[in-house]
């Protein structure tokens, strides 16, 4: 999916990004709209233009989304934890009220 960030001049002079969208129609409007504006048309989830950054060198790499075993032990932990909630919730209500000191 192509997003178009478009661009626009600040007070300081610097091009800076002033919105997204989805749509290249809206994008040309915005280019025509003032002779400094502008936008830039990326690819989403594109991260191949990352090492064009002054102090990076090499392209950025997200890290990789956890593998299903990984995400299969969190949903147990957290299957584990609901029920002793749950548990814990139903043994304090069968518990009769404190009474309350004078």
């Amino acid at each position: 999916m192509d997003v178009y960030v478009l661009l626009g001049k600040m007070e300081s002079g610097e091009m800076r990004p002033v919105a997204v969208t989805t749509r290249v129609d809206v994008a040309n409007e915005w280019g025509n709209m003032l002779p400094d504006n502008d936008w830039v048309p990326f690819e989403l989830d594109d991260l191949s233009l990352t090492g064009m950054t002054k102090d990076i060198r090499t392209e950025f790499k997200q890290k990789p989304l956890p593998t299903a075993p990984q995400t299969q032990k969190q949903l147990e932990q957290i299957q584990k934890q609901l029920e002793e909630a749950q548990r814990l919730q139903e043994e304090m209500l069968s518990k009769p009220p404190a009474k309350r000191r004078k």
